[in-house]
C-alpha cells in the first residue's frame, strides 16, 4: 500500500508546522469572518486600507504599528497573531527586569 495523502488544508503537523505568514493569514482570516462586519468597517476600525486586508489574509505580515492596532482592537494577544502561542487570551506581560534599590 502507498503512503497515506494528507487531504486537510493545514500542513502535516497542523498550525505549529505552518509558516509564521501562512499562520497569521489564517487566524486573520478567521476573525476578520468571525466579526460579521464589512471589509470595509474592519479595516476603517484597524486604520488600514481594504487592500491591506487582502494582503494580510494573503499572506503578508502587518507593520508592528498595524499589529498593535490590531491587538488592541481584536482583543486577542500579539504572540497568538505572531504564532507564538495557540492561546489567543491576552495574559500579563511580565517584566524580566528586577526591581532596583
Amino acid at each position: 500500500m502507498g503512503a497515506a495523502r494528507h487531504t486537510s488544508q493545514e500542513p502535516p503537523g497542523g498550525e505549529s508546522r505552518m509558516q509564521p505568514q501562512t499562520l497569521f493569514a489564517k487566524r486573520f482570516g478567521q476573525w476578520r469572518v468571525a466579526q460579521d462586519e464589512s471589509r470595509r468597517a474592519t479595516a476603517a476600525r484597524l486604520g488600514v486600507t481594504e487592500q491591506t486586508l487582502l494582503n494580510w489574509e494573503a499572506g503578508r505580515v502587518p507593520s508592528f504599528d498595524a499589529l498593535a492596532r490590531l491587538v488592541h482592537a481584536s482583543g486577542v494577544s500579539g504572540d497568538y497573531w505572531l504564532g507564538v502561542t495557540d492561546d489567543p487570551s491576552r495574559g500579563r506581560i511580565r517584566s524580566t527586569r528586577r526591581n532596583a534599590k
